[in-house]
């Protein structure tokens, strides 16, 4: 285990946290609101996201057929951008991030110029849409452990690369990280629609994905409703940053960028 400085691990710690991604802990009082109160939220989903994710929220709006990335079906609890574990719903947070930053490379755009009691009021009218988020057999939400960040050396990206091959992310990525590995063709997400395995080396294609932290939340929660596993449990903590140090290396073209080897495989 590799071992880090106090200054280091609080430095760590604040960029973790400077991403919005990360509450530690448990989130096992979510907010809710009161009816009159979500009776205006309802209004504003209408006026401003109900055209691509439908008045109900099923992802069926009338914008919803002409999208490449079809619009996310709020109705299922399911959600691809989240610091929660494999299986489990977003917290407040992670919706809130979202509705603000958008979805980079889908029609999903950013809400930077809404306040944050509006966003807020989008948050909590997206949970009205599934039964899951007032279960309280889903609750507390478990938020994902980043451990100790691995630094971004060539080394850490050499040992990401053999855990790319390990973990046979080429036979949906490429062995150069382009999206076009040999099971690339004919995926689907959960409900039946064509996905395409990410393009790594071009980051206008990525989303959530701006830093070896970014990456590392992707690689520990999954992306649910996609083929995408989450690696938690697969491999430790320092194999993930070293495959996060990696694929953010093939984005940034610093390090390694010529494609595997056949005999990497064997």
């Amino acid at each position: 285990m590799e071992k880090y400085s106090i200054g280091l691990a609080l430095v760590i710690t604040a960029s973790l946290f400077s991403l919005g991604w990360i509450l530690m802990g448990s989130d096992d009082t979510p907010e809710k609101a009161d009816p009159a109160t979500l009776a205006k939220e309802k209004a504003l989903f209408d006026d401003i996201c109900a055209t691509c994710h439908g008045i109900n929220g099923n992802g069926d709006g009338v914008l919803a057929a002409n999208l490449q990335t079809k619009p996310r079906n709020f109705t299922t609890g399911i959600f691809k951008f989240r610091s929660t574990l494999s299986g489990q719903l977003p917290t407040d947070e992670d919706l809130s991030i979202t509705i603000k930053s958008g979805t980079h490379s889908t029609a999903m755009t950013t809400f930077e110029t809404f306040s944050p009691e509006q966003i807020w009021a989008l948050v909590q009218c997206v949970k009205t849409f599934s039964p899951r988020f007032s279960d309280p057999n889903e609750y507390p939400l478990k938020t994902i452990s980043y451990g100790n960040e691995i630094p971004f050396t060539r080394e850490s990206i050499a040992k990401g690369r053999k855990a790319y091959v390990e973990m046979q992310c080429n036979k949906c990525h490429g062995d150069a990280g382009e999206g076009n590995g040999s099971s690339a063709d004919g995926m689907a997400d959960n409900w039946g629609d064509p996905i395409q395995p990410s393009d790594l080396t071009n980051p206008s294609n990525l989303k959530f994905a701006t830093s070896p932290a970014e990456i590392f939340r992707t690689l520990a929660t999954g992306l649910d409703g996609t083929p995408m596993p989450s690696y938690s449990g697969a491999i430790p903590d320092s194999a993930m940053w070293y495959l996060a140090n990696y694929v953010y290396s093939l984005q940034t073209h610093q390090g390694y960028y010529e494609p595997i080897k056949p005999e990497e495989t064997e």
